[in-house]
């Protein structure tokens, strides 16, 4: 990092201090977990209103500093946010999210912050729902408040099938999309990973707003990974809106998050969620991650999961697949019956690789470009999703 003075924890090492706030939730734990692997853990803070519980040893290792203070109360940000560092605000789980973002970017400034990063929604410029209109603001606050930032962008999170840990191994997954039509979503994992590249160089990313998804995949294709990995068939069913909102609500979900969730259901149905992965492959130097990745880091889990018991802790970065991108070795998978819910002959569930690129229009897709569009059908590829409640509710 660059231009800025150094002060506080990160002074020892030559790095410049980076302050997480809001960290208690997936994104924040991801980011930390990014952040010790990257070496820059001694010039860590994170701020939580539950310092214990973003602050575990399994997320932070021994050096990160782990302090009390969240937007909910701007004073206690202030005397962590001195020496100039660069600052990473997760927008909280709230209908008053605006408010508290804008109150911590109002201390941030006065403290001499000299970056500051937060995350968004896809549909932000849509400003169809309270959902929208929450990002839509948080962008305006931080494009207007005068200190250097970045925008990371995110569909819907892969990690929200996760919710339905217990109709997985009922042998099924709900949701309010056309199963069969292509989208993108992120896994958390590399949304962490994403931010980490960022509050490392801060100076090169200055103004920009990137968007971070996967490569795309059809909900059938993630019912059909689900039921290779397990052992047992796994499909996909699309419900009514008022069904699939019953499920999230019990699951905790606030009302307006649902109803950003079923928005993107609908634009998944419009053909209309369907973004590029450059710029995630830009700053992680790597595919982003795809559904069987995903799906192996997350079985145990899923298996482990009894009705109405929370999900044990996030599984550790690094995954058990055999190479980025892909399956090296198709046997060691398994193979399932094509005829019921196996892999057809003609697909492939992975995404990522150099087949999906060459079929998709625009790989190298702007930031602030249109989705890519993409034709109703079966996919050629896969990746993954729907928000946690693995450790906290979706931030986005």
């Amino acid at each position: 990092m660059q231009g800025s003075s150094r002060s506080g924890s990160g002074a020892a090492s030559g790095r410049n201090k980076i302050v997480l706030v809001g960290a208690s939730g997936v994104v924040g734990k991801e980011t930390i977990r990014a952040l010790v692997r990257a070496g820059a853990a001694d010039s860590l803070v994170v701020c939580s209103g539950d310092p214990g519980r973003s602050c575990a040893a399994e997320y932070c290792g021994s050096k990160c500093r782990c302090v009390s203070g969240d937007m909910s109360n701007p004073k206690s940000l202030k005397s962590h946010f001195h020496g100039e560092p660069a600052v990473f605000l997760i927008p909280p789980e709230t209908e008053e999210r605006v408010e508290l973002v804008e109150n911590a970017l109002k201390v941030a400034k006065e403290a001499g912050v000299s970056f500051v990063l937060t995350i968004s929604s896809v549909t932000a410029d849509l400003n169809k729902s309270k959902f929208d209109a929450h990002f839509n603001a948080i962008e305006k606050g931080i494009k207007a408040c005068g200190i250097p930032f970045t925008i990371l962008r995110c569909p819907m999170f892969m990690d929200n099938v996760l919710m339905q840990a217990e109709f997985i191994r009922e042998g099924k997954i709900q949701g309010a999309l056309d199963g069969s039509i292509e989208h993108t979503s992120v896994a958390v994992r590399d949304l962490g990973e994403a931010a980490a590249a960022v509050l490392m160089n801060p100076s090169e990313h200055h103004g920009k707003t990137y968007t971070i998804a996967s490569a795309p995949y059809t909900r059938d294709n993630f019912a059909k990974a689900w039921s290779r990995a397990l052992g047992k068939r796994v499909v996909y069913e699309q419900v009514p809106d008022e069904k699939f909102e019953k499920v999230l609500l019990s699951k905790g979900v606030p009302k307006f998050q649902v109803q950003g969730l079923l928005e993107a259901h609908h634009l998944i149905n419009e053909d209309k969620y369907n973004f590029s992965s450059a710029d995630f492959r830009k700053l992680a130097g790597r595919e982003p991650t795809n559904i069987l990745q995903f799906i192996d880091l997350h079985k145990a889990d899923i298996m482990r999961v009894e009705k109405g018991e929370e999900l044990a802790k996030p599984a550790k970065f690094g995954p058990s697949e055999a190479a980025v991108g892909g399956v090296e070795n198709e046997d060691e998978k398994g193979e399932v019956e094509a005829d019921d819910h196996g892999r057809d002959d003609d697909t492939d569930m992975q995404g990522g690789d150099s087949t999906m690129k060459k079929k998709r229009k625009s790989s190298g897709q702007d930031s602030n470009a249109e989705p890519v569009k993409k034709t109703k059908g079966k996919s050629s590829r896969g990746g993954g999703g729907l928000a946690s409640k693995r450790s906290n509710k979706a931030n986005v």
